[in-house]
């Protein structure tokens, strides 16, 4: 029960720590969070004023308007086809009285053949039956909760006033009629009939709102604000007073049906939760993390007579804990469909991005500082992430993005310190109602810091597959991307991707990604080493470039997940007689691996400078031949390097000094591998990957280098032509 009392003291904290606002606190107790489609706005005698339709869309780090506060019981959080209504704010079939009055079709009604129609029709009544009885008692519990309010609050009070108001409007039995009269629905108040869905529209916005959501317009979820002449506050879902009434309400119900009992995660005595909230990883799923309503197979059942002798969790500690926890699943977490990993501190600390890659974490480390420090050095940050900063070296350098990254953990150990606590919590769903704790930590919060921080240093490469929007469009329509080049940890679904996607148009499945995931997780915040599967399957990959997914992402990714491997193994085993790999490693590096990496990335520069002079641009022998080359290395260079003797002829002609310079490199390396000749036909280990990444990474420099060169030696010939001129 540990994750549940971290789970209470963070909903403490927040709710006595921060403002009231809906938007920066987890829902709270009695209440849930949906997304509503349609606002009335009523006056107090409970007379229509006006409808719109709420939008679905928000700005970047803001709630959409849909997002709404309502108030539930156990029953109505987590129904599922069973009519049970939330006690002010539902759906159109529970909170209006004429809905049944309206016939209800399709725009295209199908006709339905005799011996169907019959049992369409029962099932029809059946269902009718079952909404008017759940409308019954929804407006008997409305009556209720407005003479509760009115002995709490008295009549004066505001949320007295805007709860009579609602009730008295819903009495009227008037809300269809009302919608077909302002427009939103569609339909004939005369022969009673509204269409479910309908063609695309303009004048019908709520129809292509519910279409976004693959719904039908019955569907739609309906609140009610109360216009008070002179009150600001007439949205009764935000007010706190109206939270504190309901949970009074609710307590006042359940008080009566359930005696007291302990509960074990604040070992106190408390009124019990009987059923436990869903919608945890998401709003639709209704798998829930605390359940015992299966009394037949994988439950108490054989140790206990009943549920509650296994457990038992107070109602307000449910609620709290659970409601913390969705709140933080959305706000900080990773998610695919029911699984998810979230990271928190009990007082509601500033968290790195733990699954981002390097370039996400700092930027997301300054866009804070920068906003924390905007009262004191206004004039020093910028708010456009595309500027560069005042760093001792440049950020497109491995230096450069070492002292970002020691930047942007130094400003989060203000309150990440040793007294902080951080709480690592993972979760995922083997079947649609069950959900599991599969990971679980605490950790005081520099611990926590060292971890990420060691994983970004370890697993480190220089990527450039990444792509961001410009801001421009193209004249169809579509954005215009660049791409992102970083020094660092790529993020763990880069490493899922460039391991197991075989097509930019199929993803990985989702069954593949969490498994993974599993396996990852640990090895970035226990410092664990990388499953060695995982490390064979992107150095395959990376041996071949022909492969129809996003090659320079695998090979870069590789590399650091190699990188993280080897030098993870050196530590352990203490060894000294190597240093550690790393893009900056040593050309003359002691290793055969490395060497023949090295050696192949020279055979395919000589061959593509020779497609490039010929204005060619197609795959050159040595990438075709990648794959085999890491089999039988030096069999497969006598190969390749008879296929490479035209294209030396040819550069023998045009840049007879490249060649020498070619030839001169490979010949050097040839030499060094003289060293292992015993073993020049054997399977080449992850370093291939390694050593051919860093002779490629070591031309890329030599000619942008020379191209710096000519561009300062064509500066200077035509300053001195301007001066001769003269």
């Amino acid at each position: 029960m540990s994750w549940l009392q971290k789970l209470y003291e963070t909903y403490e904290y927040c709710s006595k720590n921060k403002s009231c606002e809906f938007a920066s606190l987890p829902a709270p107790v009695g209440q849930m969070i949906r997304s509503v489609h349609v606002e009335l706005m009523i006056d107090l005698q409970g007379n229509m004023l006006n409808a719109r339709v709420l939008s679905p869309f928000s700005a970047v780090g803001e709630r959409s308007e849909q997002e709404t506060l309502i108030p539930c019981t156990e029953d109505s959080q987590n129904r599922t086809n069973a009519p049970c209504a939330n006690p002010l704010f539902d759906q159109l079939e529970y909170i209006a009285g004429d809905y049944f009055d309206y016939e209800w079709i399709k725009e295209k009604q199908p006709k339905l053949e005799e011996e169907h129609k019959a049992d369409d029709d029962d099932k029809k009544q059946k269902r009718k039956e079952k909404i008017e009885e759940a409308h019954v008692k929804y407006m008997t519990d409305l009556d209720k909760l407005c003479a509760f309010c009115l002995e709490q609050n008295g009549a004066e009070s505001n949320v007295t006033m805007q709860l009579v108001a609602i009730r008295d409007y819903l009495k009227k039995n008037t809300l269809i009629a009302d919608l077909l009269k302002q427009g939103l629905l569609r339909g004939d108040l005369v022969t009673h009939k509204v269409f479910i869905d309908k063609k695309k529209e303009k004048p019908y916005e709520l129809y292509e709102v519910m279409r976004q959501k693959n719904k039908k317009v019955s569907d739609a979820f309906i609140r009610i604000a109360v216009h008070i002449s002179g009150e600001l506050e007439n949205k009764i879902w935000e007010m706190p007073d109206f939270w504190e009434t309901y949970a009074k309400f609710y307590e006042s119900i359940i008080v009566k049906n359930r005696k007291p009992d302990l509960c074990y995660v604040q070992g106190k005595v408390m009124l019990p939760a009987e059923k436990h909230r869903g919608q945890i990883t998401s709003r639709v799923s209704k798998a829930k993390i605390i359940s015992s309503n299966d009394s037949s197979n994988y439950t108490f059942r054989g140790r206990f007579s009943d549920a509650d002798e296994a457990f038992c969790i107070g109602y307000e500690t449910s609620q709290k804990a659970l409601n913390t926890l969705s709140w933080l699943v959305e706000r900080q977490s990773w998610r695919r469909s029911d699984q998810a990993y979230v990271i928190w501190g009990t007082k509601d600390e500033n968290i790195p991005k733990v699954f981002s890659d390097t370039d996400e974490l700092v930027n997301a480390g300054e866009e804070f500082a920068s906003k924390t420090q905007a009262t004191n050095t206004p004039a020093e940050m910028s708010d456009d992430p595309d500027d560069e900063y005042d760093w001792v070296s440049a950020p497109n350098t491995s230096a450069g993005f070492a002292e970002r990254l020691i930047s942007t953990m130094n400003g989060y150990k203000k309150d990440l310190n040793d007294s902080a606590q951080v709480v690592m919590l993972g979760l995922n769903s083997a079947t649609d109602g069950r959900l599991a704790v599969t990971y679980y930590q605490e950790i005081t919060g520099s611990d926590f810091l060292a971890r990420v921080q060691n994983w970004h240093e370890t697993c480190q490469w220089f990527h450039s597959y990444k792509m961001k929007k410009t801001g421009d469009i193209r004249p169809d329509g579509t954005p215009v991307y660049k791409k992102i080049s970083f020094w660092g940890a790529p993020a763990p679904i880069d490493i899922i991707e460039a391991a197991y996607r075989t097509s930019y148009e199929v993803p990985v499945a989702d069954s593949l990604v969490k498994a993974t995931m599993d396996r990852l997780i640990p090895c970035i915040l226990e410092k664990r080493p990388i499953p060695k599967d995982i490390v064979q399957t992107l150095f395959h990959r990376a041996c071949n470039p022909m492969v129809n997914y996003n090659y320079d992402k695998i090979r870069t990714v590789a590399c650091a997940v190699i990188c993280k491997s080897f030098n993870g193994e050196l530590e352990h085993k203490n060894s000294t007689d190597k240093e550690k790999v790393s893009m900056s490693v040593s050309l003359d590096y002691p290793d055969r691996s490395f060497q023949f990496g090295r050696l192949l990335a020279c055979a395919q520069n000589l061959e593509s400078y020779v497609n490039w002079l010929e204005g060619e641009n197609r795959s050159t022998n040595a990438e075709r031949m990648m794959h085999q080359f890491s089999k039988k290395p030096m069999k497969t260079f006598d190969v390749l390097k008879r296929q490479l003797l035209p294209y030396e002829m040819k550069l023998q002609k045009q840049r007879p000094h490249i060649k020498t310079q070619i030839e001169g490199e490979m010949n050097a390396i040839l030499t060094r591998l003289s060293d292992w000749m015993d073993d020049v036909n054997k399977p080449l280990t992850e370093l291939f990957i390694i050593g051919y990444s860093r002779q490629m990474e070591e031309i890329r420099k030599n000619i942008a280098d020379a191209m710096e060169r000519k561009a300062q030696k064509k500066a200077l010939s035509d300053e001195e032509n301007m001066i001769n001129d003269r």
